[in-house]
């Protein structure tokens, strides 16, 4: 696809969010276990908005990050089996699902050394982030012998890390590793940076990303989402080859 073709003019769209895309993953919707729901309520609420969206199902990835959210797969589950619980009892049709998003530090390292459980999707699609500031130094060789044995391997918002924001020669270098990119929606709106907006547009514009994260910790995220698939821009992305409705649990 050419970017002629991703930037043509299309006609404003309804007040409806589109809903192309039924499968969300990428949020932080388990209560208390980390930075987004406080309580089985807040995810009651953002599920009821994700579902007004058009998603039917639904990945959610609390942190798992050393001291600060030491998550496991009993944390994970024990607040899974909350949410469903509350789902059942409000009549809620919605497919959900536990996995995590993993901080890649020398925490995450002994995992994977130890050959401990880890909260995986797709058998074994696992989504990692990084630090902000400073890129780890082994990345790409994590990378590269994550893959090697047999994981595929998903790195959430490429456009919010400081070491790659506008530096495109080092998106391309990192995109040529294999691994997969996920790209916040919010980050198309500006909301975090226009410079971050500007970076997710050059790895969409550039055919690199493959999937589409909701990330979101709490209505405000929500609420913006549901108003960024009003957009003609959301519709552009569309025409891209987005991977989120392939993902299962």
């Amino acid at each position: 696809m050419g970017l002629a073709s991703l930037f043509r003019r299309k006609p404003r769209l309804s007040e409806e969010p589109d809903r192309t895309i039924t499968v969300d993953f990428h949020s932080h919707l388990l209560p208390g276990i980390d930075d987004g729901a406080k309580t089985v309520e807040d995810s009651i609420e953002l599920i009821r908005e994700l579902q007004y969206q058009g998603i039917k199902k639904i990945i959610t990835t609390p942190h798992i990050l050393g001291d600060l959210y030491p998550n496991n797969p009993e944390t994970i589950r024990a607040a899974e089996a909350k949410v469903q619980s509350r789902l059942k009892e409000e009549g809620i049709d919605m497919e959900f699902h536990p996995a995590a998003e993993y901080y890649l530090d020398e925490y995450f390292l002994s995992l994977l050394e130890r050959g401990d459980e880890l909260m995986l999707f797709d058998d074994k699609t696992i989504l990692i982030e990084t630090n902000y500031v400073e890129k780890p130094e082994y990345l790409e060789q994590t990378i590269f012998d994550m893959t090697i044995d047999g994981y595929t391997v998903i790195l959430a918002h490429p456009e919010r890390y400081h070491y790659l924001i506008g530096q495109h020669k080092r998106i391309e270098k990192l995109f040529d590793t294999g691994v997969k990119f996920q790209v916040n929606l919010i980050s198309f709106t500006g909301k975090y940076s226009p410079q971050i907006k500007q970076t997710a547009d050059f790895i969409a514009n550039n055919e690199m990303i493959h999937y589409l994260g909701s990330d979101i910790h709490h209505m405000g995220h929500a609420r913006l989402i549901t108003e960024f698939k009003r957009s003609e821009r959301y519709q552009e992305l569309m025409e891209l080859p987005i991977m989120n409705n392939s993902l299962t649990a």
